[in-house]
Parts: C-alpha cells; sequence; structure tokens
C-alpha cells in the first residue's frame, strides 16, 4: 500500500511513533525540536511496517519552509528533507496530473471554506496516484474522496 502523508501529521504527530523502529531512527532527532502529541495507532502501524511505501509530498517541505522562515517551526525546509530520505521515504513531486486532479476534488454542499492550498495540493497528489492521505485536520471530513484516511 502506498501512503502520503500531509505535513501537519510530520509535524506533531509522526515522530514518537517511530521509537525503537529501525526504519525511522534518524527521525528521532527531531523529537527535541518538535511539540509532540500522541500518535494514532493506526498511523504508527503503518508508518512502522516496512511493506509499506511512505511518501512525503514536496508540497510538506515547501510548507514546512515556509514556516520555517516565518519563525513558526523549529525545522526548516532542508531538515525535513534531509530526515524523510534518511528514513526512507520517497519523494512524491508536484506535476500536471496533481494540479489537474484540484479541479476535480469534491466537497460536500455546505461546508465550510478550505482555504489551505498546501492541504489541497496533497490531496490532489493522493487521488491523481491512488494513494491514501493521511491528515489529521478536521477539514478534510468535508471532502467526498475515497483517498483520505483521517487519523
Amino acid at each position: 500500500m502506498r501512503y502520503d502523508l500531509n505535513a501537519p501529521i510530520w509535524k506533531f504527530s509522526f515522530f514518537p511513533a517511530l521509537h525503537g523502529n529501525q526504519r525511522a531512527s534518524s527521525l528521532l532527532r527531531f523529537l527535541p525540536r518538535l511539540p509532540l502529541k500522541k500518535c494514532h495507532r493506526l498511523l504508527r502501524e503503518i508508518i512502522c511496517n516496512p511493506s509499506h511505501e511512505i511518501y512525503y509530498s514536496v508540497a510538506s517541505m515547501w510548507e514546512v519552509a515556509i514556516k520555517y522562515s516565518k519563525g513558526k517551526l523549529p525545522i526548516s525546509g532542508a531538515m525535513f528533507l534531509h530526515y524523510c530520505e534518511q528514513a526512507g521515504f520517497k519523494k512524491l513531486p508536484v506535476d500536471e496530473r496533481h494540479v489537474l486532479a484540484l479541479e476535480n476534488l469534491t466537497r460536500q454542499d455546505g461546508s465550510p471554506p478550505h482555504k489551505n492550498p498546501f492541504d489541497k495540493i496533497m490531496l490532489a497528489q493522493a487521488k491523481a496516484d491512488s494513494m491514501l492521505f493521511m491528515p489529521h485536520n478536521q477539514q478534510f471530513i468535508y471532502y467526498n474522496e475515497p483517498w483520505v484516511l483521517m487519523v
């Protein structure tokens, strides 16, 4: 199974789940730098299973870099990239098919506006590439997309 993680998961709930997992030893360096929350059990099982392909979106790295430059995150885009690569996660670039998939995302009628462009492009990437997208942002409950696995 292929999974795409969104940036908020990486920043808050992803890293504690990896303690003791060979695949993620390099990512543990993030622990002292991040405000951590308890990781959802399913997310931990998915990430730590070496038979799963875990992708990080270039859009996640972009969002991290922007927030770092504004002083909102203690890690840079370069650090994010370094740890993702060391953990063996695969890069998911943004290309034309992902941008075009934005036009076909469906949301429930009357749902509140979702203004975050990074969230939208990552969902479009998952849709275009038939991946499960694992956000924790409640805005995603309003999407009528089978590619969303809320964690």
